[in-house]
């Protein structure tokens, strides 16, 4: 079943940041977005329009900053709730997505509380110095899954009390945008009539200083004029204060050197960062943004003075000759200039939304309204074995640490599997009825795991100990592992589980009867995700192919949502079984069993061009 995500925009900024996941959770889910604010008003750009250009589908919620004052956010969020209410009522998503601090995303993670809809956040556990950081962690409180953007953040939300089970550091999405773009700086400045080298501005009013929000523009205008530096102005958000920001910077329209906009769509902004000698003002993107870019970044006041920041940001108050030293020393001190494009950025790769992408496409929405649970977040999708592409075969589900009988630890593993270019893996550790320390293992893999390229679930692997599908492993371990592989590895005896040889004198055709009776049986357990190495045991001791107990397996099989491992270590007859998994189309895993690093993923390869030989879409 497709997931059902709402992502609720309220500002030209959070959208705009969102460009990228937007595109792949559009392309991968059922996607909505939900428009409000600052979209909706024309004297911010009528930024509604912009996103009405995309393919999205919309729900606009006609709700306002009517003011300037400080009750106009509280009169907006009163007029936005009962509104929102009723849209997501309506539109029952299985999960909203929510970036950044505004009161907007605040309105709407309460309104998700109430309404038992959980909440991804992106970008909690930044600290900007500021009133925004009581906003922004309290959406962090209310939110169920965390996408941070540095290990800072990471850092800042443990010590808030979220689960490192359910955070995830993503980098920034901004970065997505950077790098995967050739920007036309060019054709931007033609399009908006600018010169060849300009600075950047941007300055949003802080809460508990917008009273002085006017003052601050106008100090920071007289700080640049002295410089005779053409400068590019975009308009600030619409909280308390922005009204008085807009209205010095139109007191200004005349001089020569203004080039001021409501609004700039976000890929001719990114652009513009090009061209900047440098941005000046307390946007995040001057910390975050202008590292990608190599510029110099002045950042004013104390709206970011919590950020994490990269060596290429000068720190000035909103004073007049301060201004004019940073700028200067953004222009014309060498070493400086030299340093900038040397950045040391915390911010990621720019590969956020892929990331996101395959957190969300392995979670189980269900799963994250119990903050207090132990319980598994994720339940793994597969695919039948007739919709297999050759790129499906990206994942490695069956791997053991040295945790049990491994030779590597989880840090050397998830390290290989990002070197082989796997999108996910899954930790599978053997467990027995008397197993007490998988719920550390688990926190302290969700610990390692957390800044990786590579999605990691923690799961177990299991045996059966008789045709019923008992498995032995704790009941409480099998509802906090991220997937459960059911394997036979022995066959039960009389005096417990027998050996290989006493195995081989059964014969080829009471070993096949027995190792799939162990296999049905455990169809019949519920925990069970995966059914590891089918025939496995057989195959270690008869050189022969169990045609007809296979094809029987695989029948049952496909009548669950249960997945049949096809494992490189255990490997049956390729050319036999493929054509009976065409045939049957069970859900399909694939695992390497991979007791040390060398082996993960081995023999993918010719797996994928087994794929698609037999799958010739």
């Amino acid at each position: 079943m497709t997931l059902k995500i709402v992502y609720f925009t309220g500002t030209r900024a959070d959208y705009g940041l969102m460009s990228s996941v937007l595109k792949i959770l559009h392309s991968a889910f059922e996607l909505i977005v939900i428009v409000t604010g600052m979209h909706l008003d024309p004297l911010f750009g009528g930024t509604i329009n912009e996103i009405k250009k995309n393919s999205y589908t919309i729900k606009i919620i006609k709700a306002l900053f009517e003011n300037d004052d400080k009750s106009s956010t509280l009169n907006f969020i009163s007029k936005l709730l009962p509104l929102l209410t009723k849209e997501l009522e309506l539109l029952k998503p299985d999960l909203v997505v929510l970036l950044g601090d505004r009161s907007e995303a605040l309105g709407c993670a309460i309104v998700c509380q109430y309404l038992n809809i959980p909440v991804a956040h992106i970008s909690g556990g930044d600290r900007s110095g500021h009133v925004d950081d009581s906003v922004r962690h309290a959406i962090s409180k209310l939110a169920h899954v965390h996408f941070p953007i540095c290990e800072d953040s990471a850092d800042n939300l443990i010590c808030l009390g979220e689960s490192p089970q359910r955070i995830f550091t993503v980098g920034s999405t901004s970065l997505d945008n950077i790098f995967s773009h050739q920007f036309n700086l060019t054709a931007v400045i033609g399009k908006y009539q600018l010169p060849r080298k300009y600075c950047l501005l941007i300055e949003h009013p802080i809460l508990s200083e917008c009273n002085l929000a006017g003052n601050h523009m106008k100090l920071t205008l007289e700080a640049i004029s002295s410089f005779n530096l053409p400068t590019v102005i975009i308009y600030p958000n619409a909280d308390a204060g922005g009204r008085e920001i807009i209205e010095v910077i139109n007191s200004y329209t005349s001089e020569p050197w203004i080039y001021a906009f409501p609004h700039i769509p976000y890929d001719d902004f990114l652009a513009l960062f090009k061209g900047a000698k440098f941005i000046i003002g307390n946007s995040s993107s001057g910390i975050i943004e202008s590292s990608a870019f190599n510029i110099p970044a002045i950042n004013l006041g104390t709206r970011q003075s919590g950020r994490f920041r990269g060596n290429n940001v000068l720190d000035a108050p909103f004073d007049r000759e301060a201004i004019r030293q940073a700028i200067n020393k953004a222009l014309y001190d060498q070493p400086f200039i030299n340093q900038c494009k040397a950045p040391d950025s915390p911010y990621g790769n720019g590969t956020a939304a892929q990331r996101i992408y395959r957190i969300l496409q392995l979670i189980n929405p269900t799963s994250l309204l119990n903050k207090q649970s132990s319980h598994s977040i994720f339940k793994p999708r597969f695919k039948r074995f007739n919709e297999l592409l050759a790129e499906d075969v990206a994942f490695d589900y069956q791997i053991h640490t040295s945790q049990t009988d491994g030779v590597h630890d989880a840090k050397q593993i998830i390290a290989s599997a990002v070197q082989k270019g796997l999108n996910s893996i899954a930790i599978t550790e053997h467990v027995r009825s008397s197993s007490n320390w998988f719920p550390w293992y688990k926190r302290d893999v969700a610990l390692w795991r957390r800044n990786s390229e590579v999605v990691v679930l923690v799961g177990i692997e299991t045996k059966p100990l008789d045709y019923n599908g008992t498995l032995d492993a704790p009941l409480e371990v099998l509802k906090q592992a991220d997937l459960v592989i059911g394997s036979v590895h022995r066959y039960p005896g009389e005096q417990g589980l027998i050996s290989l040889d006493l195995i081989k004198d059964l014969g080829e055709d009471k070993a096949a009867e027995i190792e799939l009776k162990l296999a049905l049986g455990l169809l019949k357990n519920s925990s069970v995700t995966i059914l590891g190495h089918p025939f496995g045991v057989y195959s270690r001791v008869f050189q022969t192919f169990p045609e007809k107990h296979l094809r029987l397996l695989m029948t049952e099989l496909a009548k669950t949502d249960v997945a049949f491992e096809i494992s490189t270590k255990y490997r049956l007859d390729w050319e036999k079984l493929f054509p009976l998994l065409k045939e049957t189309n069970p859900y399909i895993s694939f695992g390497s069993d991979a007791h040390n690093r060398s082996d993960i993923a081995n023999d993918f390869v010719e797996l994928r061009v087994f794929i698609a030989k037999f799958n010739k879409h």
